[in-house]
């Protein structure tokens, strides 16, 4: 699911940048679940592999 949603040539790092913020923005909330921990992990470890 996500690898064809950041796959795709539309999406520019700016926009990688600002999921990549409100992902750890997220993950500074102590009240958000494992579920959410997980899933903001993972968006923000996609996007770091994007950009190496």
């Amino acid at each position: 699911l996500l690898d064809n949603f950041f796959n795709s040539s539309e999406f520019q790092s700016e926009e990688l940048n600002k999921l990549k913020q409100n992902a750890e923005k997220k993950l500074s909330n102590k009240e958000i679940s494992d579920d959410e921990i997980y899933l903001n992990n993972q968006i923000i470890d996609q996007i770091n592999n994007l950009k190496s």
